[in-house]
């Protein structure tokens, strides 16, 4: 912790959390999205629940991390934001079916 700092945690606004993580996985430049499938088996393996970070509201989404991969979980329906190009195609590898980049391409 840097000298003369105060921790800010507890007045630091849920909403403001959930609208930058928001922000990232829908205006990113590594983002996609799609609906669950039949064949996704375990999407969150591999991630951690930002519970902890983000209480579930009604407001907010379900939100998961791992290492590379941002993931927003709303009903059937998912999005992803990935730290490099590489993260964002082998996501997609392993979690195969009809991306919306798809569509752009």
């Amino acid at each position: 912790m840097f000298v003369g700092t105060r921790p800010y945690a507890d007045r630091f606004s849920l909403s403001l959390v959930d609208l930058v993580l928001l922000e990232n996985i829908e205006a990113g430049e590594r983002t996609d999205c799609r609906r669950v499938n039949d064949y996704d088996g375990d999407l969150l393996a591999g991630f951690t629940p930002l519970d902890r970070l983000l209480p579930p509201q009604p407001w907010t989404a379900v939100w998961h991390a791992s290492r590379d991969i941002l993931l927003k979980r709303h009903g059937d329906f998912f999005m992803i934001s990935a730290r490099t190009d590489e993260a964002l195609a082998e996501f997609r590898v392993a979690h195969p079916g009809e991306w919306l980049g798809d569509r752009a391409e």
